[in-house]
């Protein structure tokens, strides 16, 4: 598909772009991140550390194992880095075009593997997430995407729907995708399994109407291979190989949000 089509648009509707690079356990991840922290802390100065919680079913019935995490912050507080035992997660809501997203992952990859060395890749996933208001009076919020996205509800007749989701996985040659939209009176402004993201984002939290679009796309290693129904192994940690795998991830996300969204909306957005 012709690159040409996908034009820059300066007032998108995006509020975040994630990635994630899953690797096979670092146990003494603590070890390096100071290292970690002292080469990148001129663009990445704020330093938290955190806890995530873990539950695993056992015979003896559930068993609550809390994990070190660390958040390196931009100095704008739009950029921020998530590292553990197990994953490096690049998070922007200052996303311009993917290029200089790509370029800082490329940045903070190159970090940890001079540092940490992860041996094999076992996951990567490429997430967009955007928020629709009406931006003209002239314009509901629905007529910026298309109708398939949301179909009339067999409820109509028993009351007015307050809040229509929407949740499709579809098998792409890079993994799975799942595409997620909401429309509805509401004050979120991302979709809810969103919580404490390290950077600021450009909530609306006043109560309108609005759509969310999700798109997270993910490859996953020990998972079968939509196209060539083999399994998919564990790769050695090349960064090469990681950066060309979110490109690919992301044309299908772009295709995914272009093909979505209105040609009326675009031009708004443009």
């Amino acid at each position: 598909m012709n690159s040409d089509k996908y034009y820059k648009l300066s007032n998108q509707p995006l509020i975040f772009v994630l990635a994630e690079f899953r690797f096979t356990e670092i146990m003494s991840m603590a070890n390096y991140v100071s290292k970690i922290q002292e080469t990148l802390r001129h663009s990445y100065p704020f330093l938290e550390e955190q806890h995530t919680q873990e539950v695993n079913i056992t015979n003896e019935g559930l068993e609550i194992n809390q994990s070190p995490q660390w958040a390196l912050i931009g100095k704008n507080k739009l950029d921020a880095i998530v590292l553990d035992s197990k994953r490096l997660v690049f998070v922007t809501s200052d996303y311009q075009r993917f290029e200089d997203f790509q370029a800082k992952c490329e940045e903070v990859l190159k970090v940890l593997i001079e540092f940490a060395k992860p041996t094999l890749l076992t996951r990567v996933g490429l997430r967009y997430a955007d928020l629709i208001i009406s931006k003209s009076d002239n314009m509901d919020v629905c007529e910026y995407v298309q109708s398939s996205i949301f179909g009339n509800s067999f409820l109509n007749e028993i009351g007015n729907v307050a809040i229509q989701t929407n949740e499709t996985t579809v098998e792409t040659n890079e993994g799975v995708m799942t595409a997620r939209s909401m429309h509805g009176k509401s004050n979120l402004s991302t979709w809810p399994d969103i919580v404490n993201l390290p950077i600021k984002l450009a909530s609306q939290n006043e109560v309108s109407e609005r759509i969310i679009l999700d798109f997270d796309h993910v490859w996953q290693s020990n998972t079968e291979n939509p196209i060539s129904k083999t399994i998919e192994e564990a790769l050695d940690f090349d960064i090469n190989l990681v950066l060309e795998k979110l490109a690919k991830m992301h044309k299908l996300n772009r295709q995914a949000f272009w093909d979505s969204t209105t040609k009326q909306a675009k031009e708004i957005w443009k």
